[in-house]
């Protein structure tokens, strides 16, 4: 099958100026170190993962049959908004149902989207482990998150807001998606999309954007149509260089410590991606789990936590005295179930290094 060519900067076909906009994710995990990939897993099972990243293939005349003869009618505070294009001779009307059909998305229907607090998202970022002031939402900055959150929202901005430069931000509206999708928050997609193409429709730019979400309306709404001889857009997409600044991310902007990652992320991907999660569960990487036990955006203090795991220590010591024998028949029993764990996971090759490590330290704790 024929696919569109990858663009990072604006290019020209026919006279029309298409801008980087409404990327493709890459969720490609060849592209991103292991560690990453516990956010490529999370995007990819994740509700918005369709929409991140087809189609594969955008035609001129599709995309330009609708922007041509694009209105968009804005509801204000009153009603939906709408957007119109023509085709054939015929009108066609794009609603926010239309649009969370078209790219997949999770369906509003009768539910209420649920208003996040700027309180809320600020505590979101400081649980995320935000390296800057949290509170000056509209100018927070990617680069100051770790690597692999630095990533999570890069896709998210990239691909659904309707910037075309500055991308290193990271809008309101991403930190609202990033937050919904991890906590399962009500977000109204369809509507949030629609605006973002109207508004950019009635812009002084005069860029053409949104090319792939255009091309899959497009081919929601005209099935029948075809244009197989006719020339391809480009599709944006990250740079080799773009995906370079977020590997070295970290290293770049000083930032220590391990990736943090909530414990909502863990159970989701226990449950669409067993196979593979069902030992991190019972074995959540040290650096996260004392946070991963709440779900809360609330930092346990350093000072506190180094109190409360010495008095975990010191009860632990006591029980090893009070029952050694038991102790040592249990370490036993426990290493021999990692044991079949691993074996398990090797023959089904779905262990990775990383996974790996994991166990050889349980082993190591375990002796």
């Amino acid at each position: 099958m024929q696919t569109s060519p990858f663009m990072n900067t604006k290019c020209s076909i026919k006279g029309y100026e298409f801008a980087p906009n409404n990327f493709c994710a890459p969720l490609e995990k060849s592209v991103f170190p292991d560690d990453f990939h516990i956010i490529i897993d999370f995007l990819t099972c994740s509700p918005i993962y369709y929409a991140l990243t087809q189609p594969t293939k955008v035609t001129f005349k599709s995309v330009m049959q609708i922007w041509s003869t694009l209105k968009f009618i804005n509801g204000g505070q009153t009603e939906k908004s709408k957007l119109t294009f023509n085709y054939n001779g015929k009108e066609y009307v794009i609603t926010p149902e239309v649009v969370e059909e078209a790219l997949h998305l999770p369906k509003l229907e009768e539910k209420t989207p649920e208003y996040i607090t700027a309180d809320v998202l600020i505590a979101f970022l400081k649980l995320l482990g935000y390296n800057g002031d949290p509170d000056r939402i509209g100018v927070l900055q990617r680069s100051r998150l770790k690597k692999q959150w630095n990533l999570y929202f890069d896709c998210i901005t990239r691909c659904f807001l309707n910037k075309v430069s500055n991308f290193d931000a990271i809008p309101s509206g991403s930190l609202e998606i990033g937050y919904s999708l991890i906590y399962n928050t009500v977000f109204d997609y369809g509507n949030f999309i629609l605006n973002l193409i109207g508004t950019r429709k009635e812009d002084k730019l005069k860029y053409i954007c949104y090319v792939r979400f255009l091309q899959l309306i497009f081919n929601h709404m005209c099935p029948s149509a075809d244009f197989p001889d006719d020339e391809l857009v480009p599709i944006s997409k990250i740079s080799e260089t773009g995906i370079k600044a977020i590997i070295n991310g970290d290293k770049k902007n000083n930032l220590e410590g391990e990736c943090f990652v909530p414990k909502e992320v863990w159970q989701f991907l226990s449950t669409n991606m067993a196979e593979k999660y069902n030992l991190v569960t019972t074995s959540v990487p040290s650096s996260t789990t004392d946070m991963a036990l709440d779900s809360s955006p609330i930092r346990q203090s350093p000072k506190r936590k180094i109190k409360d795991i010495s008095k975990q220590k010191s009860k632990v010591k006591k029980k090893k005295v009070v029952a050694s024998g038991m102790a040592s028949d249990n370490k036993k029993k426990r290493w021999t179930q990692e044991i079949h764990k691993c074996r398990n996971l090797l023959e089904k090759g779905s262990l990775e290094f990383w996974m790996l490590i994991q166990i050889v330290m349980k082993a190591h704790l375990l002796q």
